[in-house]
């Protein structure tokens, strides 16, 4: 169901020796969910048998049914209450096999996500939390000491978010990276036109897959464009639209 050469450079003699060097597995995201059911099968197939690791095959197999869970919530299934059993679930069972692990932001973030789906209808891929976190995490490592650790943090991240507001440029409007449309300018009759997959809007970032409610209706991004310096979204209606409901108190989900 993946890429036959991302399947293979999770498995090559380089990815061998960083589990050699390091003790662990590493792979991104796509490629664990594409290594995933291999994993499964092999502890199940050949560890198991020999009544080694049960509690963290315990686990791992958990981790797939949220896994199987969140992908039926992503094409609008509502099975909120199947998901928050199935997180609570893995995470007695990652805590039973991996008692001395520490647990990550991850592991209470998805607890949030259960909650998402009984209020959009459909579990929405556009997470923020990833990249909201990154700027903290960088500014929380060069804190070194750690009386007042927290205080320090914050205070350096307001100073870093009204540096960013100060900037005259933090609301401009206009595409990022654009290339030159020659096509699109002579199809209008404009003088020039410029293509991009992402643009500044009101401060925001819209990027090309991102989804918008325009005019009621939920599209997704195609492209952005320019012209005669005029912005323009190029979308779509949202495929899984008939799924998506409405806000009664706050008029559309936050989509």
């Amino acid at each position: 169901m993946g890429s036959q050469a991302a399947l293979r450079g999770c498995f090559s003699d380089a990815g061998e020796n960083a589990f050699k060097e390091s003790g662990a597995f590493k792979a991104g995201a796509s490629e664990m969910l594409l290594c995933f059911p291999i994993l499964l099968y092999f502890l199940h197939s050949v560890i198991a048998p020999q009544g080694l690791l049960q509690h963290q095959t315990d686990s791992f197999g958990k981790l797939g049914r949220v896994m199987g869970v969140v992908q039926r919530g992503k094409e609008g299934v509502r099975l909120e209450l199947e998901l928050a059993r199935a997180i609570q679930e893995h995470g007695e069972a990652f805590a039973l096999a991996y008692p001395d692990t520490e647990v990550k932001p991850k592991n209470h973030y998805i607890h949030h996500v259960p909650l998402q789906l009984a209020r959009d209808g459909l579990i929405i891929d556009a997470f923020v939390g990833e990249r909201k976190h990154q700027s903290i995490k960088a500014l929380a490592s060069d804190v070194q000491n750690t009386t007042r650790f927290e205080q320090s943090v914050i205070k350096r991240a307001v100073a870093q978010q009204m540096a960013v507001l100060m900037d005259p440029m933090c609301f401009r409007y206009g595409l990022l990276r654009a290339k030159p449309y020659p096509e699109l300018a002579a199809s209008q009759g404009a003088h020039c036109a410029f293509v991009s997959t992402r643009m500044k809007w009101c401060g925001t970032t819209i990027s090309a897959g991102d989804l918008l409610v325009l005019d009621g209706v939920v599209c997704s991004v195609e492209a952005c464009v320019s012209v005669d310096e005029k912005l323009a979204v190029v979308s779509k209606r949202y495929a899984f639209m008939g799924k998506a409901f409405w806000n009664e108190k706050g008029g559309p989900g936050d989509l």
